[in-house]
């Protein structure tokens, strides 16, 4: 059932997606669902089409499904791959208000036996993360990654530029234009909602930890 509706949806012919869903979402289990959020974030979603995606949304989810669940994913959590996929405020609030928590605490060997946990935590990484965990670690990684995003040299703007002052770009750079582009969008966007995360009251795992009661 689930596959029929991947394969429906990436016609991209949304009304008759939507009509197949409502015929067929009560059928899920919660998993199921749960399985179907992740694949629409993570294969189908387009910014451009929000308010469709929405009401996709609202059916999956309908009155109650639980949106706090470990993911196999480097994201650990949805709200994670979804800060990861998608760093957009309006979608991120759209989960909160439909019942997912912004300190929610993921596992990121929730799927790992107690060997592999046992040899990865040899290697000092952070097993407990919340959104926000995850979000200012993929900004520092944002960041540091050196792209190679090199000017243009006046000999090559000077090249480019004919008679009517117009500019004519190689395939190539004008490829490494939407590449620099995509990289700027997405590190703006992931400082932004970082931002709206804590003003959201959005804690790391660490001030959690701090804050609970038997914390020493």
């Amino acid at each position: 059932m689930i596959q029929q509706l991947k394969e429906e949806l990436e016609s991209k012919k949304y009304d008759d997606f939507l009509s197949s869903l409502a015929n067929t979402v009560s059928k899920l289990t919660e998993k199921e669902r749960q399985e179907l959020l992740v694949y629409l974030i993570t294969e189908q979603y387009d910014k451009e089409q929000f308010t469709v995606f929405k009401k996709i949304f609202d059916l999956i989810i309908g009155s109650g499904l639980n949106l706090d669940f470990n993911i196999e994913h480097w994201a650990p959590t949805f709200l994670a791959l979804t800060v990861h996929i998608a760093p957009e405020i309006r979608l991120f609030d759209y989960f909160v208000s439909k019942g997912a928590s912004i300190n929610f605490i993921g596992d990121a060997y929730a799927f790992e036996n107690e060997k592999t946990i046992k040899n990865t935590e040899d290697f000092g990484i952070e097993r407990y993360a919340t959104c926000l965990d995850f979000i200012e670690l993929k900004l520092a990684d944002l960041i540091a990654i050196d792209y190679n995003f090199a000017p243009p040299t006046q000999m090559e703007l000077e090249s480019a530029r004919n008679n009517n002052n117009d500019v004519t770009l190689s395939a190539g750079y004008y490829l490494q234009l939407l590449e620099q582009s995509q990289y700027l969008w997405h590190l703006i966007r992931t400082d932004l909602l970082k931002d709206h995360i804590v003003y959201c009251g959005g804690k790391t795992h660490y001030e959690l930890k701090k804050q609970a009661p038997n914390h020493e």
